[in-house]
């Protein structure tokens, strides 16, 4: 009487391996899929897509915009390939569900390093990436303590990893582009400055350029390339609300992008521009912050701007420009903002 070999793995793996950890990762694919926004894609993935890019000569602010759409369909087709590979190919499973995960776990922690409110895992609205480290950390911790039972993989086994991967690789490539958001209205167009022959307005004085009627679905400005550059060149500029002041550019200025829920921002305002201002400042709100979570501003002589609500804004804040005669001198942003003495550095416009 022959013996049988005892199973080596659980029916709680298999649960786990081939049940939970894909679900998990479908869970987030078509989320990603469905709101379709680089936002979505957490910022450390993001930067080094934009290393990428950069090497690909790909860099430019209009073409990183484009590269991310596609990178983001890409890493989406990747998500539903691997859970379908540990659906169907229960041999690879465990193998692959540990370093997934360990890659999410790994990602999360700069997030949360970062002191960033979203990491975009599960959505725009989705839980904190404190929750979703949990998430990942326990997901972890059950695939490496509990063993999936590992049947020998069949021709039926590779065919239904076939179609699945086929079917959500289908999926990422053929949902269309998001649609452009329709601005809430445009101001009426001002009356040129009058022109001679031998005279050429400066810049000062020429009307600042109109918002578009047709918003970009989302907006990733790259503000190291604004150095050197115009402010009102950059398409993000038509946008503030109501338009800028009428000196902007003329003189020095500090730009500042801020979220009114954000405690970085909060801190760089209250230690170099309360209770005054340095120089002439122009606050610009980005408008996905928390109502609830609004901290109060502690820069009084700030003149406030705004940018239109629809869009998502991929922007990590708070980013500094230095402005002299409506041209953008330095910029400090990420962390480097919150060191003290690269922000007055850049006040000082050194």
């Amino acid at each position: 009487m022959s013996a049988i070999a005892p199973r080596t793995g659980s029916i709680a793996g298999s649960l786990v391996c081939r049940g939970l950890v894909p679900l998990w990762l479908v869970t987030g694919a078509a989320i990603k899929l469905a709101e379709r926004s680089p936002m979505l894609l957490p910022s450390p993935v993001r930067d080094a897509l934009q290393a990428v890019a950069g090497a690909m000569g790909r860099g430019s602010e209009a073409e990183f915009a484009g590269f991310l759409d596609g990178a983001l369909r890409v890493i989406v087709a990747g998500e539903f390939t691997l859970a379908a590979a540990m659906i169907a190919l229960p041999v690879f499973s465990r193998r692959i569900a540990i370093p997934v995960l360990s890659l999410f776990v790994l990602i999360l922690l700069l997030v949360v390093a970062r002191g960033e409110a979203s990491c975009g895992c599960f959505g725009s609205k989705g839980p904190s990436p404190a929750a979703v480290l949990a998430g990942d950390a326990l997901l972890l911790a059950l695939a490496i303590g509990l063993k999936p039972l590992a049947p020998r993989s069949t021709r039926h086994h590779l065919t239904l990893f076939l179609v699945l991967a086929m079917l959500g690789s289908g999926m990422a490539f053929m949902v269309p582009a998001r649609a452009g958001v329709k601005a809430a209205s445009a101001p009426a167009e001002s009356a040129p400055m009058p022109t001679t022959a031998t005279t050429v307005p400066s810049p000062a004085e020429v009307a600042w350029p109109l918002p578009p009627a047709q918003l970009q679905p989302y907006y990733l400005p790259q503000f190291e390339q604004w150095v050197g550059k115009r402010l009102r060149e950059q398409p993000m500029a038509a946008l503030l609300t109501p338009t800028p002041p009428a000196d902007l550019e003329r003189g020095r200025w500090i730009v500042m992008f801020f979220r009114e829920d954000c405690e970085h921002c909060h801190a760089v305002l209250d230690r170099h521009f309360s209770p005054k201002v340095p120089l002439r400042t122009l606050l610009v709100s980005v408008p996905d912050a928390d109502p609830a979570a609004a901290l109060p501003n502690p820069c009084g002589e700030c003149q406030l701007r705004t940018l239109p609500k629809g869009p998502d804004w991929i922007i990590g804040t708070p980013v500094l420009l230095s402005v002299q005669d409506g041209v953008v001198k330095g910029h400090v942003g990420g962390t480097d903002a919150e060191d003290p003495d690269k922000v007055q550095a850049l006040i000082e416009f050194r």
